[in-house]
């Protein structure tokens, strides 16, 4: 389960494992944007790339939960840095165990 909330309906947060956070690297270096546009079949494909590199961002944090026994992520956040010809695209959540909520 990945959140962008703090915590998840119908659950209680048992443990806080910690952040864990996923990067891809967007390169730019194409020449030119505007030879991106023409080379490539336009503005699309310049979208397709922020998708593919937002979802490979989101899918190493989501390992990096599961690899210290996290059940959800909460709190997500994906943050663009632009660094000169690259922009860092990063997730960024809370990963967390998970229980049924007490009967009461």
């Amino acid at each position: 389960i990945v959140t962008t909330t703090a915590d998840v309906p119908n659950w209680e947060i048992d443990t806080t494992l910690g952040v864990v956070t996923g990067e891809a690297a967007l390169n730019l270096n194409v020449g030119s944007i505007g030879d991106l546009l023409v080379e490539r079949g336009g503005r699309r494909t310049v979208e397709q790339r922020v998708h593919r590199d937002r979802v490979a961002a989101h899918q190493a944090m989501v390992e990096a939960a599961v690899a210290r026994g996290a059940h959800a992520v909460v709190g997500v956040t994906v943050g663009y840095t632009p660094l000169g010809d690259v922009v860092l695209v990063t997730a960024t959540g809370t990963a967390v165990t998970l229980r049924p909520p007490d009967d009461r």
